[in-house]
């Protein structure tokens, strides 16, 4: 038995809201706000549903081709998708801390005590028709992977953009402190940025004096799959002396020392004038 149309239309539907969703919280690093601390981590667990949930795809495929196997096949796919779950745990354990981590490992055990029952009745002749779960299991991972890729450039390239864009006033006054004082300022701590990048997954320029010039930087957000397990940072230096340091330990080198290990695997410019781009892994 095949269900009714309209109620195939109307998970279709659900399906497609999830992944405007899922999209969404990939986006959210990169759009113009305050800063968020969670909004990188939400964002890379909503990555990895397009990712770890591939591993979901066979089964549901055979799931909608065998429905009188559904039993077997959805306690196969329960099991896959609690290993995917464990993986986003530890990811967001990782990424934002222990207490998101046990959050998300607290919400898979809740969803796996409310399947277990739903899961028994599937054994029921009665209930042996194409069910919907399948069709998430095999459109949301899709999707998700879909809206990963197509989003992951432009989105970082506008973000980049206008993190440096909204820099510029703070540019200005450092150089405005030299011409006053003929020397750059020594450090720009305080207790409030009164700066913002203005991106909701970036939380604050980074300045540096070093010699007679100086370094602003940024960390940029990346989505998972653009160089998996690289991180950006763009670097600002007037006169195209860019230094960015893996370690603390290596800005109390004595400075021939310390040049040649920086430790970024690949630089470029960044699109504007004295920015240049840094990867690290």
């Amino acid at each position: 038995m095949r269900p009714p149309a309209q109620s195939i239309a109307g998970h279709l539907a659900l399906i497609v809201a999830i992944a405007a969703i899922l999209a969404g919280a990939m986006a959210y690093p990169f759009f113009p706000g305050r800063y968020d601390q969670l909004s990188v981590p939400l964002s890379t667990m909503a990555q990895l549903v397009g990712v770890a949930g591939l591993a979901l795809v066979p089964g549901a495929l055979l799931w909608l081709a065998m429905p009188r196997r559904q039993f077997g096949l959805a306690v196969a796919s329960t099991a896959v998708g609690t290993g995917a779950g464990l993986i986003l745990a530890l990811v967001a354990a990782l990424s934002s801390g222990n207490l998101l981590g046990v959050l998300t490992l607290a919400g898979l055990t809740g969803a796996l005590l409310g399947l277990l029952p739903r899961l028994r009745r599937l054994k029921d002749p009665d209930q042996r028709r194409l069910h919907p779960v399948p069709l998430y299991l095999l459109c949301l991972p899709l999707l998700a992977l879909a809206s990963q890729l197509a989003l992951a450039d432009s989105l970082t390239r506008w973000s980049r953009d206008r993190a440096m864009a909204n820099a510029a006033e703070l540019i200005a006054r450092i150089e405005a402190y030299y011409d006053r004082h003929a020397q750059y300022p020594a450090s720009l701590q305080a207790q409030y940025g009164d700066y913002d990048p203005n991106r909701v997954g970036i939380d604050r320029y980074h300045y540096m004096r070093r010699g007679g010039s100086y370094n602003l930087a940024f960390e940029q957000p990346r989505f998972l799959l653009d160089d998996i397990g690289t991180r950006e940072w763009v670097v600002y230096n007037p006169r195209g002396e860019h230094r960015v340091y893996s370690h603390t330990s290596w800005l109390l080198l004595p400075s021939a020392a310390a040049e040649p290990i920086q430790g970024w695997y690949a630089s470029g410019d960044a699109g504007r004038a004295h920015w240049k781009y840094f990867l690290f892994d």
